[in-house]
């Protein structure tokens, strides 16, 4: 009741329309994670979900974490790859270690697991690593494949150089080889800059160079396919190999720089999956905390793809109760999914029609994709004021704490609280004063899977009316998400937080 609270001052006439929104003013977002555990864990389990043939995490090990094929025919061909210290792993595992590789030492980890990985061009499967370059050669540097001697095979490539780019381009793709013959699909994009990305290749089985797609960082990107040069086997005896091909002669180079998360199937990966696996990156899943319509509010979101490769990806409409938005009055036409080329921006908006609708925006963000939410309340007429609205950036699902600085000596405050887990998280909020001493610490009731809850800190912690000061609010376990918000007359605005 305090908002209304604060529009009653101004307006007595107000008084029943702000009561229809103060106890639903913030809306928290709830992200739907399939797994509720760190992140490194919730990539293992949603790779693992996806039944790969194999798996190589590469924390210090060869070992395949399907446990399919023995562990012990692993085996490092030239010398020990070596491995870098806890933390300098993918971004999927921010604590992890990956594979280190010299490409002077002309090293691989080979994997002879008989005709697991044998496979031919009319057969689908997908080959899919975490990879960073140190290297800008001429010749493919190979991630992952398996070309015998007599050139017959596949691998997954970054292509330094021609058909399809300059010297060092760095473009990755799909190697397929019969007797010499090759085939090649590549990705018009370089990988070649120093920073961690997600490649992943896609085969239909079909036989065709059409069949195959590339995706980089989730997103599929755009390629050049030929020549068609493949018309006899690929399959061939050697063993499967990272980081290098021993077997394949001198047309391809060793890997130079960090490998991590290899993963290979005998299936198609679609790329809602591909584009799930990218988004357990340490923050690339996003909410946006409030996203309301009807009933005098409008909601947008804004996006801008400032990296180097078009991307698509979904938008999710969420309402409290955690079911989908299905009917959103959008003014763009309805499309929920964002398609961007490099430089582009669009907006997506909810128009101020029907009666209210209240709940959150959700999608997991290529690298490279920024921006913000909006959410705009019309007044009642007897305020005779302009529309107030508020700018809200997104937030990320893998906060534990969050600190907000909060004032209400002439503002009220109100805090939404998200759990973005698939099971239940105790929040404990501390409050302090603006001189460091302590209000008070409450342990807040717990939120529900993918649960959120809503309140006027005044309401919940005693003493922080008349004060201002700080707020921590800790998840004993898993993520929370906190939005602020403040309103001092009809002026309505968010608050940021810090997170950690």
């Amino acid at each position: 009741m305090a908002f209304a609270e604060y529009y009653a001052r101004i307006d007595p006439e107000a008084i029943a329309y702000m009561k229809l929104f103060t106890a639903r003013l913030i809306i928290a977002a709830a992200l739907v994670a399939p797994f509720s555990f760190a992140q490194n864990s919730a990539y293992t389990l949603g790779v693992m979900s996806l039944n790969p043939l194999g798996y190589w995490k590469l924390d210090g090990n060869f070992n395949d974490a399907t446990q399919r094929q023995n562990n012990g025919a692993n085996a490092n061909l030239a010398g020990p790859v070596g491995f870098t210290l806890p933390g300098g792993g993918a971004p999927i595992d921010p604590s992890g270690q990956a594979g280190v590789f010299n490409s002077s030492k002309t090293q691989a980890v080979n994997i002879s697991a008989g005709n697991t990985f044998n496979f031919s061009f009319t057969q689908p499967f997908t080959l899919m690593a975490w990879v960073k370059t140190a290297n800008q050669g001429l010749s493919p540097m190979t991630v992952i494949g398996k070309i015998d001697g007599t050139q017959t095979g596949y691998a997954l490539v970054i292509n330094n150089g021609s058909p399809f780019g300059t010297q060092g381009a760095g473009h990755f793709g799909l190697f397929l080889e019969a007797q010499g013959g090759i085939s090649q699909v590549q990705s018009n994009v370089s990988v070649n800059d120093g920073a961690w990305h997600f490649l992943a290749v896609t085969s239909d089985g079909s036989g065709l160079l059409t069949g195959v797609q590339l995706y980089l960082d989730g997103a599929q990107v755009a390629s050049t396919a030929g020549p068609n040069s493949v018309s006899s086997s690929i399959v061939n005896n050697v063993a499967l190999s990272i980081g290098g091909l021993p077997s394949a002669g001198s047309s391809f180079s060793p890997f130079e720089g960090l490998i991590d998360e290899v993963a290979i199937w005998n299936s198609t990966l679609t790329p809602p999956q591909i584009q799930q696996l990218a988004g357990f990156a340490t923050g690339a899943r996003k909410i946006m905390p409030q996203f309301v319509f009807g009933g005098g509010w409008y909601s947008a979101m804004y996006f801008l793809n400032t990296g180097i490769a078009p991307v698509t990806f979904p938008v999710n409409f969420t309402a409290d109760n955690g079911t989908a938005l299905t009917t959103i009055p959008l003014i763009t036409g309805g499309v929920t999914a964002v398609t961007l080329a490099p430089g582009a921006s669009t907006v997506i908006e909810a128009a101020n029609v029907g009666a209210l609708t209240q709940g959150y925006a959700s999608f997991i963000a290529p690298p490279g994709i920024i921006g913000y939410g909006v959410f705009r309340q019309t007044l009642p007429i007897a305020l005779n004021e302009p529309d107030q609205e508020a700018v809200v950036p997104f937030s990320s699902a893998n906060t534990t704490s969050s600190t907000l600085l909060w004032d209400d000596r002439i503002s009220a405050t109100a805090v939404a609280l998200a759990n973005p887990n698939a099971s239940p998280v105790t929040v404990t909020v501390t409050v302090t004063k603006s001189d460091g001493s302590p209000i008070g610490t409450v342990t807040l009731p717990p939120l529900a899977a993918n649960g959120h809850t809503a309140f006027v800190l005044h309401d919940v912690v005693a003493g922080t009316a008349g004060n201002r000061g700080t707020a921590i609010f800790s998840a004993g376990s898993g993520n929370v998400a906190v939005l602020g918000l403040r309103a001092t007359g009809v002026a309505l605005t968010s608050i940021p937080t810090t997170d950690k």
